[in-house]
């Protein structure tokens, strides 16, 4: 049944109308605004906290590229304990970060990939930690050892200063006696004269020569074990063994040609004391414990390149 609608029904229809649809469009703009201000802020809330943690994990990763190399140096407990300390914290904040961080599932690869640099990083540290204590230990007992050494030496060149001024006092004296027996013009003072030659040049010019070899060769033997320890190749302990090993052979031939039976005995005890911490029949002997020592210094250097690559690695995952 049509109706019949005059002008200003019209009118107010038309106008509902449009009002009903300006309604429906605001309200299908703003349901579409606020979806897409909720997947910005989605976003936002996934994208900064990763930015931020990448940011955190650059920073430890720099602290401990600086860390690592330190380890290198280490001489002493107290800075092991020093430097071990800070890469454990930092390690462990590392290991944190990557875990956290992990937790982004819209990156799971990447996620798993940090958390597998993060271990290896974490391993590699602790073995260069536990290297440095096990070069520590070397160096402790070759300090006991070469300080031993070396005292027994310098008591050595004490006595053979000594026994070099007793030979040249001898052979003086027996250089002024020649005058005496020169002035004799009977055949007896001749003899006795020629006697005396042989003598000084036989007994007093010789034995006096090897007590100034003896000294000479405790000098050596002194400035060739302080160098030991500074020693970073096989190669170069290997040279300076050999120079110790030779220069001991002479110093027991002139420690053995001393005159004096007290002192002798002296020498040879004294020298027993550098032969034993030297010989290679001594489990921890003076090359033995500089060996170890080159052997764990070159491993830690493989090592801490290896760190470094790592971590390279890592801040360009990250």
């Amino acid at each position: 049944m049509a109706v019949n609608l005059g002008v200003g029904s019209k009118l107010l229809l038309a106008m509902i109308l449009t009002i009903s649809l300006l309604l429906v469009a605001a309200v299908i703009g703003w349901q579409g605004y606020e979806r897409v201000a909720s997947k910005q802020n989605s976003v936002i809330d996934e994208a900064i906290p990763s930015i931020i943690a990448a940011h955190s994990l650059t920073e430890i990763n720099a602290s401990l590229a600086t860390a690592a190399p330190a380890l290198l140096g280490v001489t002493n407990e107290p800075e092991r304990k020093k430097i071990t300390a800070t890469i454990e914290y930092q390690l462990q904040q590392l290991r944190d970060s990557s875990i956290w961080l992990g937790g982004a599932s819209d990156y799971p690869f990447e996620s798993l990939v940090l958390q597998s640099m993060s271990v290896n990083i974490s391993n590699n540290l602790v073995r260069q930690i536990s290297l440095v204590e096990r070069r520590l230990d070397y160096l402790q007992k070759a300090s006991v050892l070469q300080n031993k050494t070396l005292l027994a030496m310098s008591k050595i060149h004490v006595i053979s200063t000594s026994l070099v001024a007793n030979a040249n006092t001898m052979t003086t004296a027996v250089a002024s006696s020649l005058y005496d027996l020169a002035d004799a013009k009977s055949d007896a003072g001749q003899d006795a004269l020629y006697i005396a030659f042989d003598r000084l040049i036989e007994v007093d010019l010789d034995h006096m020569d090897r007590m100034y070899e003896l000294r000479q060769r405790s000098a050596s033997l002194m400035g060739l074990l302080t160098l030991l320890p500074k020693q970073t190749t096989l190669a170069a302990l290997y040279k300076i063994k050999q120079d110790i090993q030779l220069n001991m052979v002479v110093l027991q031939r002139r420690v053995a040609e001393v005159n004096d039976p007290g002192r002798r005995q002296q020498g040879l005890d004294l020298l027993s004391v550098v032969k034993t911490n030297i010989a290679s029949t001594t489990a921890d002997n003076l090359f033995a414990l500089q060996r170890s020592n080159i052997n764990v210094l070159n491993q830690l250097v493989v090592l801490n390149n290896a760190s470094v690559k790592l971590t390279q690695a890592f801040n360009e995952q990250a």
